[in-house]
């Protein structure tokens, strides 16, 4: 008699095959530790185990090996294995396996620590309801199979019907008053509170990182005029951790600027200018935003490190799949807040070419870290700080809402299929800062690498364009500049945008084309030529929100493209995304710059 094991990764089902047929296959905690067919022998029996799978689709080899058996081999008995502390992710897998009318015999594995997690299973009830037989195993203990060899020796199996009644999770319960993340399920994952939630805490996230009135104690009269004025803490506001922080290495950046200049007439004049007012300047500049991008990233490792981030990606995917993504391209989104390089490279775990070509056209959309000192900067000078956290809120949920309407719109356009979408959670846990904090090490460590090497090079680079002409004449006036003359020859093409006219507009034209190089060089653009605050002010509030949001879409960094280009595969696909990228977001832009100038 023949008999296949099928389940999902991780499982046991090897363990089990090993345990069977005595054999001594390879077990492994990743997908496709099996992605050849495994053939061993129980008794008079022989058992094929088979890829480890999450569905039948045939996206991946795993699922085309798996499919091809079933639909092509003979066979007497499939064993669907499951884990029993992840049983939710088996189902998909066991209403596809009606299509073949095969006996079909689950076995629940790893009973035992589902138990101790306060899981109930009442089998007898389960068994009544959907008409196939279950037992319970441990793979990995040999006396702990004979239910399983039991039922395999009498062959009196039952046929999977179609159209059973699989809602396993009405009979598979946790004891609700032991589980603690059940109970952080219902609240965190639910469709009516859990989107809000996700909201609340981005927004709390972003309050304590750049809002200049904690808990807003000033506006609510808490905190009343002329209580106190510090440079550090506030001016009759207390500001919040990340307003301190930035104000304390704002405070050390200025003693040293002081201390530089204070050298123009010590050092040689070219020395003074190159390493002074053109790398120190930039790499100031940038360095001003350390605080605020670290803080960033140690909220941001917390969710991750508790488990909440990844219930994010499930209820992303409740909205996703109604555009036609999934959560697993979620699962690349996200990874773009931190970098967008980072998040089109993880494309790749995408089978679907047409979920692929949506998330690398996406992923300009949510921003990443380079471009947070933008925000900041700009929310900083707006109305004169005082809702600094909301205006980067804002963006980025403009971001996200923009995303949304957009992939609706290409999975319209793009052909072709989504693939499933089926993950392990793991329970809440308390938070490592050990974890935490290697986490933040390494993104200050890639920071700072990247402000005095590559950043201070482009920043030479940008300063030299900037103050010199095409005869190599060093100009009072930006506009008489290399780039200031090329950047004013093609000013008109943003006037819609309303951010290219007067005074400075040339400079908001350039910094957007500097973009491309480096998201950090839009702010250094500015402030190595310390015309920041007086460049806001020469424009509009929507012209400002327009220049915001057009940088926020628009053609991401060189290394960006260099993954979109390896993940696309197609200069021709490349191309089409990088026009897509700078229509997409001229018209988005010119939209808020319509409708605010509306409204304002």
């Amino acid at each position: 008699m023949n008999i296949v094991l099928i389940g999902n990764p991780n499982c046991g089902k090897t363990t089990l095959f090993n345990s069977l047929t005595n054999s001594k296959e390879k077990t492994a905690n990743y997908a496709g530790v099996t992605t050849d067919i495994k053939i061993g022998h129980y008794k008079d029996h022989t058992i094929v185990d088979l890829p480890g799978i999450y569905s039948i689709v045939t996206y991946s080899p795993e699922e085309k090996v798996t499919y091809d058996y079933l639909k092509t081999q003979s066979y007497d008995l499939i064993i669907l294995v499951i884990d029993t502390l992840n049983i939710s992710r088996s189902i998909k897998l066991l209403g596809e396996l009606s299509e073949f009318k095969a006996n079909v015999l689950v076995a629940l594995n790893m009973v035992s620590k589902a138990k101790k997690k306060n899981f109930f299973i009442d089998l007898e009830d389960v068994k009544k309801q959907i008409g196939i037989d279950i037992v319970e195993i441990e793979a990995i203990d040999k006396t702990k199979i004979k239910s399983l060899t039991d039922y395999i020796d009498k062959k009196n199996y039952k046929i999977i019907q179609k159209n059973s009644n699989l809602n396993i999770d009405n009979y598979i319960h946790y004891k609700c008053n032991n589980n603690l993340t059940y109970k952080l399920d219902k609240i965190f994952l639910n469709k009516y509170l859990g989107y809000p939630i996700f909201l609340f805490i981005m927004f709390l996230i972003f309050h304590l990182t750049f809002s200049d009135d904690f808990l807003y104690l000033h506006a609510l009269n808490i905190i009343e005029d002329g209580s106190f004025n510090n440079i550090i803490i506030g001016d009759s506001k207390i500001g919040s951790i990340g307003v301190i922080l930035q104000r304390l290495i704002k405070y050390g950046l200025d003693s040293i600027t002081v201390f530089l200049s204070s050298l123009k007439n010590v050092i040689p004049n070219w020395c003074y200018v190159v390493f002074i007012e053109a790398i120190w300047a930039g790499i100031k500049a940038i360095i001003s935003f350390l605080p605020n991008i670290l803080l960033i990233y140690f909220f941001i490792s917390i969710l991750e490190d508790s488990g909440y981030m990844i219930r994010i990606s499930i209820l992303l995917d409740r909205m996703l799949k109604k555009i036609g993504l999934s959560g697993k391209a979620s699962i690349c989104l996200l990874s773009a807040f931190a970098c967008g390089a980072t998040a089109i490279s993880t494309t790749a775990i995408l089978k679907s070419q047409k979920e692929k070509q949506i998330a690398v056209m996406l992923s300009p959309f949510l921003s990443c870290s380079a471009k947070l000192p933008i925000w900041t900067s700009f929310g900083v000078y707006l109305f004169n700080g005082n809702y600094a956290e909301v205006v980067v809120f804002g963006v980025y949920l403009f971001g996200i809402v923009a995303a949304i309407i957009t992939a609706f719109i290409l999975n319209k356009i793009i052909k072709g299929e989504v693939e499933p979408f089926v993950m392990e959670v793991f329970d809440y846990k308390i938070v490592s800062f050990k974890n935490v904090f290697a986490d933040i090490s390494k993104a200050m460590k890639s920071f700072l690498l990247r402000a005095f090497t590559i950043i201070a090079l482009q920043t030479i680079i940008f300063w030299y364009l900037l103050n010199f002409d095409f005869q190599f004449n060093r100009v009072v006036n930006v506009d008489s500049s290399i780039l200031g003359s090329l950047c004013k020859e093609i000013s008109f093409i943003f006037n819609p945008l309303g951010f290219s006219k007067g005074k400075y507009g040339s400079i908001f034209v350039l910094a957007s084309f500097a973009g491309i190089i480096s998201k950090e060089e839009v702010v250094v653009m500015f402030n190595s030529l310390s015309i920041i605050d007086s460049a806001i002010k020469s424009i509009s509030i929507p012209a400002i929100f327009s220049f915001l949001i057009f940088n926020l879409l628009t053609i991401p960094c060189v290394n960006s493209l260099t993954m979109a280009k390896e993940a696309l595969n197609s200069n021709k696909k490349l191309l089409l995304c990088i026009s897509f990228w700078f229509f997409t977001a001229y018209f988005y832009a010119w939209l808020v710059y319509i409708i605010m100038g509306l409204i304002i």
